[in-house]
């Protein structure tokens, strides 16, 4: 494999590379979403229902991390954050 020309010339400045391990590229945090108990007649687990009803029984809230929204529709969840450390060690490694 040859690089092509642009490649070769050190052009890249590596004063911003991370310091911390982690290159950040996801859209973070990513929200929490209050989960309530489904209102239509579409349920079709009475299982899922009644556990909602115990926790809303004892005055508590769950609450769902939307972690499929920290990268896009291609990288999403643990795939973009694998990702932000691969590209970190590989910046720090490289020696062009």
């Amino acid at each position: 494999y040859h690089p092509p020309a642009w490649a070769t010339k050190k052009v890249f400045c590596k004063k911003n590379l991370p310091t911390n391990g982690r290159l950040k590229l996801a859209n973070l945090p990513t929200p929490l979403y209050p989960l309530t108990s489904p209102t239509s007649s579409t349920t079709t687990s009475s299982t899922s229902s009644s556990i909602l009803q115990r926790f809303q029984d004892l005055n508590m809230t769950l609450f769902i991390k939307r972690d499929d929204m920290s990268g896009g529709v291609e990288l999403g969840g643990n795939k973009i954050r694998k990702l932000e450390f691969l590209l970190a060690d590989a910046l720090s490694s490289s020696t062009t």
